[in-house]
């Protein structure tokens, strides 16, 4: 059976490595850097709604990921977040943050591999 998937990150990863200007690298570099960075995202997300959860909604995700077991958590909570206040606020800003500290990570490895020289 095909896992069912809820949240395609895609689009995030796509325009964070755009904005890291990395240039042409080998696939397997390239996809390595994927994962990663679809590996931080899904954390991020994780984290944000799991520190944002009150004892019913803990419990509902836990029955969740019982009786669904072709779910992971990333895919069960974007199933719940939508029934929390204000999560989608939190998690925009934390998605932005990401976004923000990769792309000024990959900005300073750049200048540390190619120092301007006076």
């Amino acid at each position: 059976m095909a896992k069912v998937k809820y949240f395609n990150p895609d689009n995030f990863i796509d325009q964070v490595i755009a904005a890291m200007k990395i240039g042409k690298s080998p696939v397997s570099s390239m996809q390595a850097l994927r994962d990663e960075i679809e590996l931080q995202l899904g954390q991020r997300i994780v984290d944000t709604v799991i520190s944002s959860m009150g004892k019913r909604e803990l419990e509902l995700f836990e029955k969740v990921l019982d009786d669904h077991p072709e779910l992971d958590e990333i895919d069960a909570i974007m199933m719940l977040a939508p029934d929390m206040p204000g999560i989608k606020d939190k998690m925009e800003r934390q998605i932005n943050s990401l976004y923000f500290e990769l792309v000024s990570d990959a900005e300073t490895i750049g200048k540390q591999m190619n120092p301007v020289t006076v």
